[in-house]
């Protein structure tokens, strides 16, 4: 599996990200180079995020968590940063989700967390709802049709897709830790 990074030419405006990382608008063209070759795309207005190590430790660390929502259940943006330990960065979970990889299956061991093992559709917003994603309402209908499958009960009278919620009283998964985590022996003494 060869490493993937983006050159930005000529140089790009940057900005801070939020997790101290400087990321990339590029407006230009994008060079792409892969295994020694290069490929230009145009793009315009595309965040480029490089992947320093504590990114990729918080992305993995997104989507591990969200790995842990038990099926029939949903939890917040806000929840999932809280129990990374940082609640300030809901945002930043949003962000993760959003670049989920999907599923290729012609190269299945490209990305180890993907759309199809990361059950991204039980993330809601603090107040049940489903965010919407500027696709349209495909992605929104996406998320609502994969909670329901799961059983869970989608309220999206009204305006639709633009209202849609769900009840995190009755379908809400909010451990007050990190169930991932190992316990230290001082709190297993405790329990």
């Amino acid at each position: 599996m060869s490493s993937v990074w983006p050159v930005c030419t000529p140089s790009p405006k940057t900005y801070s990200g939020g997790l101290g990382i400087e990321m990339s608008l590029c407006v230009q063209n994008v060079l792409w180079k892969t295994s020694g070759r290069a490929h230009r795309t145009k793009w315009t207005g595309r965040k480029i995020m490089p992947r320093t190590e504590e990114v990729q430790w918080w992305y993995d660390a997104v989507y591990s968590t969200v790995q842990l929502i038990p099926t029939g259940q949903c939890t917040s943006y806000g929840h999932v940063a809280l129990l990374l330990g940082y609640p300030q960065r809901a945002r930043q979970v949003g962000v993760c989700l959003k670049h989920l990889p999907s599923f290729d299956p012609l190269a299945p061991e490209r990305h180890f967390y993907h759309d199809q093992n990361v059950p991204w559709q039980r993330v809601v917003n603090a107040r049940g709802g489903i965010s919407p994603r500027g696709d349209g309402g495909s992605g929104a209908r996406r998320q609502i049709q994969k909670l329901r499958d799961e059983g869970i009960v989608v309220n999206d009278e009204g305006n639709g897709i633009a209202e849609a919620w769900v009840d995190l009283g009755r379908w809400g998964w909010f451990p007050r830790r990190n169930p991932g985590e190992e316990n230290s022996e001082s709190e297993q003494e405790e329990d």
